[in-house]
C-alpha cells in the first residue's frame, strides 16, 4: 500500500493548524507522511547602495524572521506529535514558488494549505497561487 506523501504549508496560524488538525482526522500515522514546510521571508533590501542598511541589521532581520518560522513549525509539530511530521524551514520568494518547488523535491502527492483569506469566503494569496500554479493536487482546508 503506498504511503500518501503530504507536504503541510504552515506558517503556524490558526488556518494552518486547522489544516494540521484536518489530516488528524482524516488519516492515521500509518496512512500518511507529513512533510511540513515554513518559509521565512528574506529581509527586504531598503533605500539604495549609498543608504543601504547595516549589515548587522540586515541579518539581525534575517535570524528574526528564521526564528518566527521555526516558532510556526514547533506548533505544527507539536500539532502533528503522533504523525512524526518531517519539519523543515526554507527561505525565498516568492512564496507559493519555494512551497510548489519543495513539493517537487520531495516528491509530494499532495499540498495541503489553511485558507488564509482575510474576511470573506475567498481564497488568501498563498493557497490561490498554489491551486494555480501547483503541479500536484492543492487541497485548501477551510
Amino acid at each position: 500500500m503506498h504511503t500518501l506523501r503530504v507536504v503541510l504549508a504552515s506558517d503556524g496560524s490558526e488556518g494552518s493548524l486547522r489544516a494540521a488538525e484536518w489530516i488528524k482526522s482524516h488519516f492515521s500515522p500509518d496512512d500518511v507522511r507529513i512533510i511540513v514546510a515554513t518559509v521565512h521571508h528574506a529581509p527586504i533590501d531598503v533605500g539604495s547602495p549609498t543608504f543601504a542598511p547595516e549589515p548587522a541589521y540586515a541579518e539581525s532581520m534575517e535570524d528574526a524572521a528564521i526564528n518566527e518560522a521555526r516558532r510556526a513549525v514547533s506548533r505544527t509539530e507539536e500539532a502533528l506529535a503522533d504523525f512524526r511530521p518531517e519539519c523543515h524551514v526554507i527561505g525565498g520568494t516568492p512564496m507559493p514558488d519555494m512551497l510548489i518547488q519543495f513539493a517537487a523535491d520531495h516528491h509530494a502527492d499532495v499540498l495541503v494549505t489553511g485558507r488564509r483569506a482575510r474576511g470573506g469566503l475567498g481564497l488568501g494569496s498563498i493557497s490561490r497561487a498554489l491551486t494555480h500554479n501547483s503541479p500536484i493536487p492543492v487541497w485548501v482546508i477551510p
